[in-house]
């Protein structure tokens, strides 16, 4: 058993390695001179942060269980229950669970479609529960159908992304960034070191983020008291970091966008859920 979770845990961490790598490949580095937000003392009852910060002060947690059934609004996104698992049964959720998920999709005709996902997930390494294999992340997800080779560049909400010389076929552009995760924050590179985090576990990790993130918050139709987005309905949103509220594709002669996003998260409300 220590063997197969060794063996998960280099998985995952080469994973994060060849993200990176496609990350770099795809956009510019934001120099990491500050926190990107901030996370709350440790929930004794998942082991997870109580709360999740951005950089204007919203803060969304993660209650046991996860409030919401999946479905129905207002609701966090989370995996169901393992049945036989102890501690799945304990914190409410199975292998994964987002205190926060943004997603948009544009209908580009033909089958053809568009997706975005941004979010900050809370998983294990090896990927079924386990007390103490708790860690954090945030994904940027970009996946695109498309009709005519070239190059796209894809505007978010959470940075800028350049796809050259991209082949025309389904999911032609299927890129995935994860940063986070565990082990120490990133020991090799100087900055962190200037942030006193370099020595952090990993939650800490996606406070020194290498792409501006912060949370979308549902507009049109408003959320529920208490929430930032109601996990279901498709609606506006306000802008993120950089000023952008949408969605947009800027291909071979076309340009598509959309504003139109689904938000779940809930706001932290102080004590221990």
């Amino acid at each position: 058993m220590r063997k197969t979770m060794l063996c998960l845990g280099l998985t995952l961490v080469l994973a994060l390695a060849l993200a990176s790598a496609a990350w770099a490949q795809a956009a510019a580095i934001r120099p990491l001179t500050a926190p990107i937000g901030t996370l709350g003392p440790i929930n004794p009852n998942n082991g997870f942060p109580l709360w999740v910060g951005d950089r204007n002060g919203v803060k969304v947690d993660l209650p046991t269980p996860p409030l919401g059934d999946g479905v129905t609004a207002p609701t966090m996104i989370f995996d169901p229950v393992i049945t036989g698992n102890a501690f799945s049964q304990q914190i409410g959720f199975g292998a994964e669970a987002f205190p926060y998920l943004a997603t948009s999709r544009i209908d580009l005709g033909g089958g053809n479609r568009a997706e975005l996902t941004l979010g900050v997930e809370a998983a294990f390494g090896a990927e079924a529960p386990l007390n103490g294999d708790q860690f954090l992340f945030v994904r940027v997800r970009i996946r695109i159908d498309t009709t005519v080779a070239g190059d796209y560049t894809v505007i978010t909400p959470w940075g800028t992304y350049s796809f050259p010389n991209t082949p025309a076929g389904r999911r032609a552009i299927n890129f995935t960034y994860d940063f986070g995760g565990f082990g120490p924050v990133c020991p090799d590179e100087p900055s962190c070191f200037a942030l006193g985090v370099s020595e952090s576990p990993g939650f800490e990790r996606i406070l020194v983020a290498p792409t501006e993130w912060s949370f979308l918050v549902q507009q049109n139709p408003p959320p529920p008291a208490g929430w930032i987005g109601d996990g279901v309905n498709v609606a506006t949103v306000s802008a993120g970091p950089t000023g952008i509220d949408y969605f947009r594709i800027v291909g071979p002669g076309e340009t598509v966008q959309t504003n139109l996003f689904t938000v779940s998260g809930h706001i932290y409300q102080g004590g221990t859920p």
